[in-house]
């Protein structure tokens, strides 16, 4: 299996591409890096330091993922009620462009 696993320089994140990586699979990480840090990455992983919303088609096939594991998000109370046209760009628009980049890229539904 080759996975895209989004948030992964977080606790969850690292977590799953860490066993992701114990089972054999490729892992391609995306983090914005936003609250967490590189550190946090498992050797291993290829990593891209970008928004979940700027996951591409191209980059999906190049690598050959065949499936994503969505867990990157803002999950902040306190900045959802102080900003949230940021929050919902955060959490509802780079999600629905990131099943849009696997749907072109024939990933299945995630």
């Amino acid at each position: 299996m080759r996975l895209l696993i989004t948030g992964v320089a977080g606790f969850i994140g690292s977590n799953v591409a860490a066993e992701a990586l114990s089972r054999g699979f490729f892992v391609l990480g995306v983090d914005n890096l936003s609250t967490q840090r590189r550190s946090n990455i498992p050797v291993g992983v290829e990593f891209a330091e970008m928004n979940t919303g700027d996951v591409t088609a191209e980059m999906l096939l190049s690598r050959g993922i065949t499936g994503i594991v969505h867990i990157a998000g803002q999950n902040g109370a306190a900045v959802s009620h102080q900003n949230p046209v940021w929050d919902a760009d955060n959490n509802v628009l780079q999600t629905v462009s990131l099943h849009f980049a696997a749907e072109l890229a024939g990933v299945p539904e995630f």
